[in-house]
């Protein structure tokens, strides 16, 4: 690798011994600091996007005073000459007169970037641009052609919010359960699923959400403010779009409870401790039917049939959370568990209510009331809407 001072070095030594020329010296120190930027180009291979922007700076900033040096090289020995004799430098002491050579130029490469450091940063930007991150999931159906009418809008708000529950908000909460989705939506028993999960699946909570859920969510919210701020809307229909907004809160609520859950239910699950490990199963199978109930909900041609075994599932979650029906009292007074064990199960068990309630709340909104989100604009009042700055007559 290239250094520039161990060249400087080199040169001043062989200047010394008289094994190459002044003129020559002058020479090699300008390409040595040329040469140099090979080091950062390489140290920039596996850098981050600012650091390679950094190392094209460097090469431009070297090139161009080399360049500046070599046209300029009769005048710079003469300034050379001139110091020299202010600062009692022997004409014959060429190791000294280098030195000098190789400060002036330096400074002289600084004096003439300075000016040039904000076009020189605009260029490096469009040089080395930023590439989106494949990994991040972006919204299918959100685009501005969809904008041009509430009804438009408002269904692709709706698929869009179902996209992100089906997909990555359902697969979160399975893995973080360490099951399957396809073992969820199985016709095999909930007991039988959880009895032969026992392995742990690896979950990384927060990078699963900025890459499967923030963006999305994030544009799902952006897209109802400008729906309710770019059209005229009833309050029915208002009140539809508020819906699919609440329907997304709930999403990052289950996230945040799962975030919770995970890592006792990873140590609990696996434990040496029968009594424990028998609870937390009794957890996964609580949430596996609820998990499994929303699915047909979704999959059914009339939703609206699940809404009652929905809100029995929620009832029975409720009335079974370990701090009410006894099993905490229990556990802790034959001593089959540690104080540790029990504090982290009654935290658990109302995670599991909370992600359970959740689930229902945001399923019922989207499957359930969704017909009437979408009849809500489908149907149009004879009366002009308006739809930016132009007015449209619309029929029933």
């Amino acid at each position: 690798i290239q250094s520039s001072s161990a060249t400087m070095a080199l040169i001043l030594t062989a200047l010394a011994a008289s094994q190459i020329t002044y003129s020559n010296a002058l020479a090699l120190t300008i390409g040595a600091n040329i040469g140099t930027t090979i080091t950062a180009i390489l140290g920039a291979i596996s850098a981050s996007l600012n650091g390679r922007r950094l190392a094209g700076a460097h090469f431009i900033f070297n090139l161009v005073t080399g360049i500046v040096a070599l046209i300029s090289i009769y005048p710079l020995c003469l300034a050379v000459d001139f110091l020299s004799t202010k600062f009692g430098i022997g004409d014959n002491n060429y190791v000294m007169k280098l030195s000098l050579f190789h400060t002036i130029f330096n400074l002289l490469g600084v004096l003439i970037m300075i000016p040039f450091i904000r076009p020189m940063v605009r260029l490096l930007k469009r040089i080395f641009v930023e590439k989106p991150d494949t990994n991040i999931e972006l919204p299918k159906y959100l685009n501005e052609s969809v904008m041009e009418y509430p009804s438009a809008a408002a269904r692709a708000l709706l698929l869009e919010s179902k996209r992100l529950f089906e997909g990555s908000i359902f697969k979160i909460v399975a893995h973080a359960l360490n099951l399957h989705r396809e073992d969820i939506i199985s016709d095999v028993k909930p007991k039988k699923i959880v009895r032969s999960s026992q392995d742990l699946i690896d979950l990384d909570i927060d990078d699963m959400y900025i890459s499967k859920v923030k963006t999305i969510y994030v544009k799902i919210i952006e897209f109802s403010t400008m729906i309710l701020s770019k059209f005229t809307l009833s309050v029915e229909r208002a009140e539809a779009i508020n819906k699919i907004k609440v329907a997304n809160r709930y999403f990052i609520e289950i996230i945040n409870d799962v975030r919770g859950i995970k890592r006792h239910l990873d140590r609990f699950m696996t434990s040496d401790n029968v009594y424990i490990k028998k609870e937390y199963d009794r957890l996964r199978r609580k949430l596996t039917k609820v998990m499994r109930e929303i699915y047909r909900t979704k999959s059914d041609e009339h939703p609206e049939r699940h809404l009652e075994r929905l809100e029995k599932l929620m009832r029975k979650v409720k009335s079974r959370d370990v701090l009410i029906d006894g099993t905490l009292d229990k556990l802790i007074r034959n001593k089959l568990i540690t104080s540790e064990m029990a504090a982290a199960l009654a935290e658990d068990s109302n995670y599991i209510a909370d992600i359970s309630k959740n689930l229902i709340r945001a399923a019922q909104l989207l499957y359930i009331d969704s017909d009437t989100i979408v009849k809500e604009f489908s149907e149009f009042p004879d009366a002009p809407m308006q739809v930016g700055d132009h007015f449209i007559q619309r029929k029933k």
